[in-house]
């Protein structure tokens, strides 16, 4: 049964030293009585609707109104619960650069209210699509053609427009979150959005790390690599939120899968070693 699996799972973490249930582990835990029980996380998408292939369309109504609902839904059980520590929103977005940003969104196959927004935004910037077309070197001969438009990299010269733009964007995304487990879950944790390591400009900025730390109560970082010596946010401010390594991994070819995963280690007693220096 469910029960029996639970509790055994629970024992044999605590005999391995673990003392904590991290992202997406198994919400069942919320059922488990308390002498078996350990502090535990809870994981919530947003990607109902989308601004590109993995960033919320953030002034969609409905989006609001999905993450309301999927934050209530699942703290329903655990919001009086004293070993429910706090949600993990979303997992390595592809948020990137302010430019990079508007030029997916226009990619994107479907039309947004964040592009509209945008749109909307430009017009009032611009007023005629001439004095567009001038800043650009485009040559549209209406706003029509321009919201039908794809995308270009001439977009990339609306680089202040883009860039306050974006920080409305943050704006949006990291307090629509922090008002909703508020109003929810009162006491529990936001423990940010696991930003991932890799992938030059699509990630980590100092516009989204700064604004996440207004709102969230930790920062969390999927970090794969051998140590943390040089690990640093890419921001001159004085961020003063405390942060987790969300995900990390030491993975070798010796025993179990025929892949490491993406942090390497060339056995078992290597993994371990790695493991130890991490920690």
């Amino acid at each position: 049964s469910s029960d029996l699996y639970l509790n055994r799972s629970l024992k044999r973490m605590k005999s391995w030293g673990m003392n904590t249930m991290g992202g997406w582990s198994n919400n069942n835990i919320i059922q488990a009585n308390d002498e078996q029980k350990v502090p535990y996380t809870i994981s919530v998408g947003t990607l109902k609707h989308k601004v590109n292939n993995k960033l919320p369309d953030v002034f969609n109504e409905n989006w609001k109104k999905s993450v309301n609902n999927n934050i209530k839904r699942v703290s329903l059980y655990a919001k009086n619960d004293s070993f429910f520590i706090g949600f993990f929103v979303d997992n390595e977005l592809t948020w990137y650069d302010p430019n990079n940003f508007a030029l997916e969104m226009f990619k994107f196959k479907k039309s947004t209210a964040t592009k509209s927004k945008y749109i909307t935004d430009l017009k009032k910037e611009f007023v005629k699509i001439n004095a567009l077309n001038k800043k650009c070197g485009s040559n549209f001969i209406s706003w029509k053609e321009f919201e039908d438009f794809k995308g270009d990299k001439f977009l990339f010269n609306l680089k202040d427009f883009n860039i306050e733009f974006y920080i409305q964007y943050c704006e949006k995304y990291f307090k629509t979150i922090k008002e909703a487990i508020n109003y929810h879950t009162p006491e529990k944790l936001y423990l940010g959005c696991r930003w991932h390591a890799g992938g030059r400009k699509k990630h980590r900025n100092k516009y989204n790390i700064e604004i996440a730390s207004k709102y969230v109560d930790v920062l969390s970082f999927n970090q794969y690599v051998n140590e943390l010596d040089n690990f640093k946010f890419p921001s001159q401010n004085n961020i003063d939120k405390p942060f987790l390594i969300s995900e990390f991994n030491f993975g070798a070819l010796d025993a179990g899968k025929f892949y490491p995963g993406l942090g390497h280690a060339s056995n078992q007693r290597n993994r371990g070693e790695k493991y130890e220096n991490f920690i």
